[in-house]
């Protein structure tokens, strides 16, 4: 596995870089990713606040993107969100997840909405991944911190 980091804005502090690459190598290697052959860019960008992160498949098994808002300002909850969005490209490569307008596929179930927005409004929060995705940031992120602790 791949992963660039990409500083996308201004409001990333310089130190937030190596911490962001170490935890998304951390990630990888606990999802055992790292020996697939896949680039993952992890953008640390500034997006409009409401929204910490995302993910998405830019090319199936080969090539994933992901989001970090700067605007969390927080290292613990960027790191969060980096695991949250990590645990996304899992499920793509492991669990069959696929997402576009107007479905989703899922641990081999089909999901279906009419309306973006419905999905948004209505279904989101309570996504099987999504759920998934939630409780991983916590866990990784408990899991991680024992890491670094030992490690230094």
């Amino acid at each position: 596995m791949r992963i660039n980091i990409v500083r996308k804005s201004d409001l990333w502090h310089k130190d937030w870089d190596e911490a962001m690459e170490v935890a998304a190598q951390w990630c990888a290697n606990y999802f055992k990713l790292t020996h697939k052959n896949v680039t993952v860019d992890v953008f640390l960008d500034d997006f409009e606040e409401g929204y910490f992160g995302w993910s998405c498949e830019v090319d199936p098994g080969k090539h994933y993107e992901i989001a970090v808002n700067a605007r969390q300002y927080h290292e613990d909850d960027l790191i969060k969100t980096l695991f949250h969005e990590f645990t996304h490209v899992k499920q793509y490569l492991h669990d069959g997840f696929a997402l576009d307008t107007h479905e989703a596929h899922y641990e081999g179930y089909v999901y279906s909405w009419n309306k973006w927005e419905e999905f948004e409004d209505s279904f989101y929060h309570d996504s099987p991944w999504e759920v998934e995705a939630r409780k991983m940031e916590e866990k990784l992120f408990d899991k991680f911190e024992e890491y670094m602790n030992d490690v230094s």
